[in-house]
């Protein structure tokens, strides 16, 4: 007689996580550029300051079959499709410290750098590749993902 069972958010579930502390700085400094060394001053103290909340849901649905091979020998099959972030939560797992967003560090409106933005060849095309360096991906959490599997059991 065939194993056909079906789960439905049978290894699934739901995750919420408090946000990590980080330490908050009290000057803007250029994050999203390579190799400019400036010196970062802390605001309040070590660790004093949260990353917001994370939230995350995953799911897997997966469907068994038992083949007969003979009498005495058969094996169960497995075929799942699973589901990482299944709400597709851009949860924010850093950001910049002088800000406190995850998608700009402040550089481009601060008062001390405006003298050297508009210093440059072509201020606008600066402005703008520098807020995509400073829109770093890295910042949040891994989109939606699907896996889709076959196990075999002999």
């Amino acid at each position: 007689m065939p194993n056909n069972k079906f789960y439905i958010f049978g290894k699934g579930g739901a995750k919420g996580l408090a946000g990590t502390p980080y330490s908050k700085q009290s000057n803007i400094t250029q994050e999203a550029t390579y190799g400019i060394n400036e010196r970062s001053t802390l605001e309040g103290s070590l660790n004093g300051s949260r990353l917001p909340w994370q939230f995350r849901m995953n799911a897997k649905f997966n469907k068994e079959f038992e083949i007969k091979w003979s009498e005495r020998k058969s094996s169960n099959v497995n075929v799942y499709v699973q589901v990482q972030n299944l709400l597709n939560a851009q949860n924010i797992i850093s950001v910049y410290r002088a800000t406190g967003n995850a998608n700009d560090d402040g550089y481009l409106t601060s008062e001390a750098a405006q003298n050297t933005i508009s210093a440059k060849n072509d201020e606008e095309a600066y402005r703008h590749l520098y807020s995509l360096a400073a829109n770093n991906p890295s910042n949040y959490s891994l989109p939606r993902m699907w896996r889709a599997g076959l196990s075999v059991t002999f």
